[in-house]
């Protein structure tokens, strides 16, 4: 990890001194997840998707050539959860349950970036993901 914030920290310097524009922000967000499976699909009524909250934030570096075009690196703490709800009938009486599944990633997207006259931009690029942790919980029987 050291290693990797040294080379982002490098990089950054060096581009900066050619870009012509940088710009250095911090970044967050607050969504609702899902992690969908043809296991939980096929389920029927035994078992339902239900809404699940994650968030990520992090540090973001974007250069741009001119006014209009450049690149953005971004370095973010993600959480992505799944929830799931149903019912399973034991000896003759339905019990109710829920459960989620947290997983929780380093995220490393590198973008190319057009942005308008406006301030409107647009984005496209790769993301690489490293897993840290996966966990389950459930309540209920």
């Amino acid at each position: 990890m050291k290693r990797i914030l040294i080379a982002l920290l490098l990089l950054f310097f060096v581009s900066g001194s050619n870009a012509q524009k940088m710009e250095i922000k911090g970044l967050g967000s607050f969504k609702s997840t899902w992690l969908f499976n043809k296991s939980v699909s096929d389920k029927g009524d035994d078992q339902d998707y239900s809404a699940a909250w994650g968030w990520n934030y992090g540090v973001g570096y974007a250069f741009y050539i001119n006014d209009h075009i450049g690149f953005e690196m971004d370095l973010l703490l993600n959480t992505h959860k799944g929830g799931y709800s149903g019912t399973f009938d034991s000896a003759g009486t339905a019990k109710t349950y829920e459960s989620h599944t947290t997983i929780s990633t380093i995220d490393l997207p590198v973008l190319f970036k057009f942005r308008s006259e406006t301030g409107a931009f647009f984005e496209l690029g790769a993301q690489y993901s490293v897993v840290q942790e996966a966990n389950f919980f459930y309540t209920g029987y």
